[in-house]
């Protein structure tokens, strides 16, 4: 029997298809509240990454886990499978206000409403929006 987080989650999926920016990402549902999401830098479009988004909660107080995956074996990628952007600690994760990680490193940021995570709207289109804006205005190669 579904959840109400798997309902939610099912709905907000359906409604970032509908989203302009969809076609920029391809999306595969895993099994619970988790995505795999292939991504393009606007600035790069020849490098293609693959994340995993993993929701503990949906939409909950918290974004999702953002982790980079090799997109040849499907498995957690090493450094060079991390873009170069703000807050990435390659290859373990994003220290960012957009990513699980980053509450995890500062929990003070529950309290901070400057970097409190906006839980009223889609959570998987919020994130896949602050990704896509890092990706796209912040990109600066692969880590090494």
């Amino acid at each position: 029997m579904a959840t109400l987080a798997d309902l939610m989650f099912e709905d907000h999926l359906g409604q970032v298809s509908t989203d302009p920016e969809a076609p920029r990402w391809a999306i595969e549902r895993q099994q619970g509240l988790v995505l795999d999401v292939g991504l393009l830098p606007g600035s790069a479009p020849q490098e293609y990454f693959l994340v995993r988004l993993v929701w503990s909660d949906y939409p909950g107080r918290l974004p999702a886990s953002v982790i980079f995956f090799d997109p040849a074996t499907n498995e957690k990628g090493g450094v060079e499978c991390w873009p170069n952007i703000p807050g990435v600690r390659a290859p373990n994760d994003i220290c960012a206000c957009w990513t699980a990680e980053g509450f995890a490193a500062h929990p003070e940021w529950l309290g901070d409403p400057n970097m409190a995570w906006p839980t009223g709207d889609n959570a998987i289109l919020t994130q896949l929006r602050y990704l896509q804006l890092e990706l796209d205005h912040h990109f600066q190669g692969r880590c090494q």
